[in-house]
């Protein structure tokens, strides 16, 4: 049976991946501006609130250039990338062509990677010929197990080495189900960021500690990532606990577990965010 693999969407349509950048640097510019205009007072005139949004457009545009650079060095390959796996063959197209790569012909299959961070599949084929596939592939995990299950099938199990497959494995089905999860809480995070920094401004309104608001408006912006990425680190942690070498098998995505470690931790840290900026903002 045929299946097709291409890389993730934000790299397919990079558009909304510049929109999302974009969007979350005019929340947090524009989150800071008025911190300080309330901050400031009667020192915060019209022409130096004139100067600041000049320089937030300026930057904006500047992103805006350095993302079609982008566009047309990295982002514009991705999009013509595809690679169908069928009963016999793997056909991978890009932008320079296509190969066509029997699966008698695989000589060596490497895997320079890092253990849940990221890395590659390396296919060495024909006369030294070579495709990378990384981790940004959708569903890259089901397509290592496709490959080994027919390297094993044929009898070509020397072409790779068991332990550093299996240890791409896990990577490539946690790669898999962070990104979804990205994906779904990406709009929930902002929204906590959004939230934060109209504590912060409360509290420039509140106080005349000009250090307290610039402190609350930094924890504002990075301790939702933060939480985000220990969040990750907890299911990347149970996710190996439940890993089986032997067997060659990882957990499918637990998503009401996924919803529980989410939903606390962000409780938890709002719990604390709002005590300690108002630790904060009477110092």
């Amino acid at each position: 049976m045929e299946k097709e693999y291409l890389y993730r969407k934000h790299l397919r349509k990079p558009g909304l991946l510049f929109g999302t950048i974009i969007g979350f640097f005019a929340v947090v510019y524009i989150g800071m501006l008025v911190t300080a205009v309330l901050v400031a007072g009667d020192e915060m005139n019209a022409t130096v609130i004139g100067a600041l949004i000049g320089i937030g457009v300026f930057i904006i545009v500047l992103l805006g250039l350095e993302f079609l650079l982008l566009y047309f060095i990295l982002f514009r390959r991705f999009k013509n990338i595809n690679i169908k796996v069928k009963d016999d063959e793997i056909i991978y197209k890009n932008l320079k062509g296509t190969a066509t790569i029997k699966y008698d012909e695989i000589t060596k299959i490497k895997f320079p990677s890092l253990p849940y961070i990221g890395g590659w599949v390396k296919i060495i084929y024909g006369n030294k010929q070579n495709i990378r596939l990384t981790v940004v592939v959708e569903n890259i995990g089901d397509f290592i197990l496709d490959l080994k299950n027919k390297m094993d099938s044929i009898g070509k199990q020397d072409v790779y080495i068991r332990r550093r497959m299996f240890s791409f494995y896990k990577t490539a089905k946690y790669s898999d189900y962070s990104w979804e999860r990205l994906y779904k809480y990406t709009k929930r995070i902002g929204l906590f960021i959004l939230l934060n920094l109209l504590v912060s401004v409360l509290i420039g309104k509140l106080t005349t500690n000009t250090s307290a608001t610039i402190a609350t408006s930094f924890l504002a912006v990075f301790c939702p990532i933060i939480v985000y990425l220990i969040c990750e680190i907890i299911l990347a942690i149970k996710a190996a606990g439940k890993s089986k070498g032997e067997e060659f098998y990882v957990p499918d995505r637990d998503e009401v577990l996924e919803g529980k470690i989410y939903k606390y931790a962000f409780a938890i840290y709002s719990v604390l965010y709002i005590i300690i900026a108002f630790l904060i903002g009477r110092m």
